[in-house]
């Protein structure tokens, strides 16, 4: 991909165009917010595959691609009856109503929000298989090379760039998966099918937060069709 002065300009106007359009750049606590979420990001990538593990052994319901697919159901109706909730309130006290999930244009949304969702949709069905594969620990360190997809979707989706000292993380990232393949090699009867699943989860993240950040600052420009 080609990297010009006109996409850099582009994608730092998108990124204050969703600083403004969110108010986190009111009283300087954008900062915070970005760690504090984060952190949590991180928190629960970690806890649910411990917890999905527990859950896939034989005396509970060893079915990981089933799991998934309950899993995601659930929280996408949980969110949809949230944010329909959220609008029938505003509304009924008299607020100007944001745009919302059946809201106009939604096909303009479903069709920026599609890739997302397909993109995860296959990921989490391919991680819960990895993690039904290896234990916990190693499929959680096979995961750390989502960096380096994550890196590589945003330079060739998003036209994003990485520093000198990115490149040695993603470089010493690559050397601990090398390591990792070994140590799975000697615990698993299927090395070659169980590192293949495992590493092929972090490239579909890579897509899933390259496309996520795309369309996030898509939708929430205030000069779009839903006025952000």
């Amino acid at each position: 991909m080609v990297h010009t002065d006109a996409v850099e300009k582009y994608m730092m106007r998108q990124d204050s165009n969703l600083r403004v359009g969110t108010g986190l750049c009111a009283g300087g606590c954008y900062i915070y917010v970005v760690a504090l979420s984060t952190t949590a990001y991180w928190f629960f990538v970690s806890l649910i595959p411990v917890y999905n593990k527990h859950f896939f052994q034989k005396e509970y319901f060893p079915y990981p691609i089933a799991t998934a697919g309950i899993q995601l159901g659930v929280v996408g109706l949980l969110l949809v009856v949230l944010n329909a909730s959220q609008h029938l309130i505003r509304a009924s006290l008299g607020f100007s109503t944001e745009s919302w999930v059946f809201g106009p244009h939604i096909w303009w949304k479903l069709k920026a929000v599609f890739p997302i969702g397909f993109l995860f949709g296959l990921k989490y069905g391919v991680t819960n298989l990895g993690l039904h594969l290896v234990p916990a620990p190693i499929h959680l360190l096979l995961q750390s090379t989502d960096l380096i997809w994550t890196i590589i979707g945003a330079w060739w989706i998003n036209g994003e760039s990485v520093s000198k000292v990115g490149l040695l993380c993603v470089s010493g990232c690559i050397a601990g998966s090398i390591v990792l393949s070994i140590q799975v090699d000697e615990t698993v009867k299927a090395p070659m099918l169980a590192i293949a699943v495992n590493l092929l989860s972090p490239v579909l993240l890579g897509l899933c937060i390259a496309t996520l950040r795309s369309a996030c600052v898509e939708l929430m420009r205030k000069d779009n069709r839903v006025q952000g």
